[in-house]
């Protein structure tokens, strides 16, 4: 299904390719925890960002926060809220980012030298 989601982002067919990262997330949380993990890239971070192409910026953000609950200080979906409240451009959203910027910062501080995340799912964006 994540394959099948690529496809559909190359080939534009954005809502397709959310629906695919839906059912894929829904398929994936009944195998249960797993090292390594079965997928390469996160499908929550993925899935936030096709919705994020798109303009469904209010998704994208529960998305991101939900992988957040699970995995906190996430820095892909760090990024991922961070370009959500980027987009919003509301007094609220400004302070969000405030906050969700210093807190990528911190995650990434100790990461390799030059690491800088650009989006929230490497796998689908180029």
């Amino acid at each position: 299904l994540a394959a099948g989601a690529r496809v559909d982002v190359l080939n534009g067919r954005w809502r397709s390719a959310a629906g695919q990262l839906r059912q894929a997330l829904a398929l994936d949380g009944t195998f249960g925890y797993t090292e390594p993990p079965r997928q390469y890239q996160p499908l929550k971070p993925c899935l936030g960002w096709v919705l994020l192409q798109q303009g469904r910026l209010a998704e994208a953000e529960q998305v991101y926060l939900s992988d957040l609950a699970d995995l906190p200080r996430n820095p892909w979906s760090l990024r991922g809220l961070q370009q959500v409240y980027e987009a919003q451009a509301t007094p609220a959203a400004a302070q969000k980012l405030q906050q969700v910027t210093a807190e990528l910062a911190a995650t990434w501080a100790h990461a390799d030298a030059g690491l800088t995340p650009t989006t929230s799912c490497p796998a689908f964006s180029d």
